[in-house]
């Protein structure tokens, strides 16, 4: 009697297990990952890195070698307000080589000095000269510094300098310009300024001051 329940009771056993086991023909996972024919993953849709620019070779000039171009006026080499005209003197420029200029300035042997002009962009200005050569690039053309005599007394000679910053396109180029050295310069002579006349008229004498007349005698 019993023998046939234990029977009975492993049949039951044995058909639920079979219930739980994987369809025949469904592929088992697997501890790899998904499978091949997983679809990829989207490229991303933002802006790329910049690459690093390649820094160019450069170097400073306390003095640049310039020079000045005459304008065709005439007016610039005499008077007490000037306006310069600015170039690389008599050398041209290598091709991609920029010079930036710095301040202009007027120095008086070889220090700076005010004592004979001054730097005053407004002299240009007035004459509708421009652009200013202060941090002018040299390659697009000419640029101006206005300067202004401080002294009356003339046949004093001072000159006027300017910084640059010169960046070239290959490491040789810069060493070529570097032998050349640093000076050039536009020199500027002080004229005689005529003095300002008075601006007070002397008074008139007073009439206590003034010569009385001798009575001419009837003899």
């Amino acid at each position: 009697m019993l023998g046939w329940r234990v029977v009975a009771v492993a049949g039951v056993l044995a058909l639920l297990g079979a219930c739980s086991d994987t369809p025949t023909g469904q592929a088992e996972p697997t501890e790899s990952g998904p499978s091949s024919t997983a679809e990829p993953q989207p490229e991303p849709t933002g802006p790329e890195t910049a690459q690093p620019t390649r820094k160019q070779p450069s170097f400073e000039y306390a003095n640049a070698p310039i020079g000045s171009s005459p304008s065709g006026d005439g007016d610039e080499d005499t008077g007490a307000e000037r306006c310069v005209e600015l170039d690389w003197g008599s050398a041209s420029l290598p091709d991609g080589v920029v010079v930036r200029l710095g301040a202009p300035r007027i120095e008086l042997n070889g220090q700076k000095s005010t004592k004979v002009f001054r730097v005053d962009s407004s002299a240009c200005t007035r004459k509708g000269k421009g652009p200013r050569c202060n941090g002018f690039r040299i390659d697009r053309g000419a640029c101006f510094v206005g300067v202004r005599q401080v002294t009356r007394r003339g046949d004093r000679t001072v000159t006027l300098t300017i910084s640059a910053s010169v960046t070239c396109p290959t490491r040789q180029v810069c060493e070529e310009l570097r032998k050349k050295g640093e000076g050039g310069g536009v020199p500027l002579t002080s004229v005689d300024l005529e003095q300002p006349p008075p601006t007070e008229t002397p008074p008139e004498p007073s009439p206590s001051e003034a010569p009385s007349e001798t009575p001419s005698g009837d003899g």
